[in-house]
């Protein structure tokens, strides 16, 4: 005997499969917009937006975020393309744009996302100390000689070379970055608190006094003489970073 199919289910899963096109049409619309408003927000390129979108639309047609709060799974999108696109931001930076959530969730969801769509440390790029002191120095208002030295400090901090070893080695770049700032800062004679760096860049100001310590002993090394002959750094340096 032939099995036919009961009258009005084909249409009926016509109609299912419809609804489910446009439910999930509904989400991503949405989900675009938000993501296209934080990257608007934080003054990202265009690439960074369409990147964003990108790991939305795969990690949505998974369904693995169907539990997760989705300004977070937005906020952690946007962190995740600023990495692959070079132009980092650090949770501190990206959480303000991010309502009902914080930094711990979208770090908690940043990890799920890279886990689920198997994204490799070296598929995020490389970050540096010199991807955020210029952005940070502009923040900060230093004026152009100090800020010209901010980034030849970090290009010598960070070295390419992975075999030159220094003592702050370990260290996250945004912590050597904000160590750098106030270094060479305190070398171009620019009052600049320990507390002002954290406020503004999000590093704990125990961890820029502990990476200060380290690099102080390096000032030499690290500072261009035209902004402070090494003859002159041991008075101009603090003793223990403020």
């Amino acid at each position: 005997s032939k099995i036919g199919v009961a009258p009005g289910a084909y249409a009926a899963g016509l109609a299912r499969t419809h609804q489910m096109q446009s439910d999930a049409n509904r989400t991503l619309k949405k989900a675009f917009m938000a993501i296209q408003t934080m990257c608007e927000r934080l003054s990202l390129p265009e690439t960074v937006k369409d990147r964003a979108e990108e790991v939305y639309r795969d990690i949505y047609e998974l369904g693995a975020i169907k539990n997760r709060n989705p300004t977070a799974v937005y906020a952690a999108c946007v962190f995740l393309a600023c990495r692959q696109e070079g132009v980092p931001r650090t949770f501190k930076e990206v959480t303000p744009v991010a309502t009902d959530t914080n930094k711990v969730e979208i770090w908690r969801v940043f990890k799920a996302i890279t886990q689920k769509l198997d994204i490799k440390q070296n598929q995020m790029g490389v970050v540096n100390a010199k991807d955020f002191v210029e952005r940070w120095s502009n923040l900060l208002n230093l004026p152009p000689n100090v800020h010209k030295a901010v980034k030849e400090v970090a290009e010598v901090a960070c070295p390419s070379d992975t075999s030159i070893h220094r003592p702050w080695h370990n260290r996250v770049p945004q912590s050597i970055a904000a160590s750098v700032l106030y270094l060479t800062a305190a070398a171009g004679r620019q009052t600049l608190s320990v507390d002002e760096i954290s406020r503004y860049t999000g590093v704990a100001a125990g961890t820029i006094r502990d990476t200060y310590d380290e690099m102080r002993p390096s000032a030499a090394d690290l500072v261009p003489t035209w902004l402070r002959p090494a003859a002159e750094l041991e008075a101009a340096l603090p003793s223990k970073a403020l």
